[in-house]
């Protein structure tokens, strides 16, 4: 490439001129102008190659990969884990202390009583109430 460019800049222009009979000064214009755009061209495509090469990208690489998803990632799993616990441990102390200050109201003999029917009614009749459990455990697929 550079050959022919530079065989023609070391030939007088006078003597080109005289051999071909025109004049080669808007030849040599192009030529030199067609060099300088190639070199240009040639410097942008070398710049790009260079950006592509490892040692560019993988500080940006590292820097996300492990910075970002590693140390952020680690710490913001444990904020959350931290914070589920700690959830999780205030609403049992919560459910504690509902269970404390509001104790179930269910009495153990209503659960012999079907609904529908008065505690006092039958509290002397004994075996209705087994019968009723019996019954409560064949609907509840405990029978055997």
């Amino acid at each position: 490439g550079h050959t022919v460019l530079s065989n023609l800049e070391a030939i007088d222009s006078d003597v080109v001129t005289n051999f071909c009979g025109n004049d080669v000064g808007p030849f040599e214009v192009a030529t030199t102008f067609f060099d300088a755009t190639f070199h240009a061209l040639l410097e942008i495509v070398e710049d790009v190659r260079e950006l592509m090469f490892c040692g560019n990208w993988n500080p940006i690489y590292t820097s996300i990969v492990h910075d970002a998803i590693c140390y952020e990632g680690v710490t913001g799993l444990s904020w959350i884990y931290s914070s589920l616990s700690t959830i999780g441990f205030f609403g049992m102390v919560i459910l504690t202390f509902r269970y404390v200050l509001w104790p179930d109201t269910l009495e153990e003999e209503s659960l012999y009583t079907p609904p529908g029917r008065d505690n006092d009614d039958d509290i002397a009749d004994d075996n209705f109430g087994k019968k009723w459990m019996s019954s409560l455990r064949q609907r509840c697929c405990c029978a055997r």
